[in-house]
């Protein structure tokens, strides 16, 4: 039970903050039906603020083809007049279980994507992060590389989760160019979890209306947040909340009525 451990995880976190010299403690992410199970973690000065909105794909489709198919006539004739200027093109992709041997490459692709985010800059990774996952977590770790020719343009950085495929990372070498290589990503992160037979696709955070005119659905997400120091712990939360609340997502109705 969290319960139990949550005033040995607020000390120890407290710790670490203190010796790093940090003010900020962040906890994430969490799932509204979740806030309850971890609501002691207010009683340690946390306070609950909603982070930008997850995105969710659930998976009901026997083929790759089936789940096109299902889509309305405009997100059907978009995506499949995409692919066949992907075709054209000479994009694939491969699914590669080690990837060790190529974590400087991907590492820069992340950051290529990472610096030039405009919605969220996500936390800083390196090739190390590449490497040891590997080596650490290789049953369940993936990297979807997208490739041209003989070209690593982008890639998708994967977790198996059961069966949740959880997509975390996205990376590309070329960022100014005009390829569409993340909806080619997404469609083939799509197309594998179709093909793994899972349950659910979790499809992260940012790049919305691709992700919604692919027929993902938003899915709230919170964090807990403290702040160490006496005169600003109750009130930064709130001004937090207030100067970043998450933008207002109007879903897409993409899949015919069954």
């Amino acid at each position: 039970m969290f319960s139990d451990i949550v005033e040995l995880l607020s000390h120890t976190l407290d710790s670490i903050a203190i010796s790093e010299g940090i003010r900020f403690i962040l906890l994430r992410d969490f799932l509204p039906a979740e806030l309850t199970t971890f609501r002691h973690i207010k009683n340690y000065r946390f306070y609950a603020i909603e982070n930008l909105p997850n995105t969710e794909l659930e998976i009901r489709w026997q083929s790759y083809d089936d789940y096109v198919a299902s889509m309305r006539s405009r997100y059907r004739y978009k995506l499949k007049r995409q692919e066949q200027l992907w075709e054209r093109a000479g994009f694939k992709s491969e699914l590669h279980h080690y990837f060790s041997t190529y974590a400087e490459e991907l590492a820069q692709q992340w950051k290529n994507v990472n610096i030039n985010a405009k919605e969220y800059n996500r936390e800083q990774i390196n090739s190390d992060f590449y490497r040891n996952l590997d080596l650490d977590l290789e049953l369940r770790c993936r990297v979807l590389a997208i490739i041209k020719g003989s070209e690593l343009v982008a890639h998708a950085f994967l977790i198996f989760d059961d069966n949740v495929l959880r997509w975390l990372y996205f990376g590309r070498k070329h960022v100014a160019q005009r390829d569409n290589v993340y909806l080619f990503t997404a469609s083939q992160v799509i197309k594998l979890a179709i093909e793994e037979k899972l349950s659910i696709l979790e499809m992260g955070i940012t790049n919305y209306t691709v992700k919604l005119e692919l027929g993902a659905k938003i899915v709230p997400l919170f964090m807990f947040l403290r702040f160490r120091g006496p005169l600003l712990a109750y009130l930064l939360p709130r001004l937090h909340q207030l100067f970043n609340s998450p933008p207002k997502i109007e879903p897409a109705n993409v899949f015919k009525k069954v």
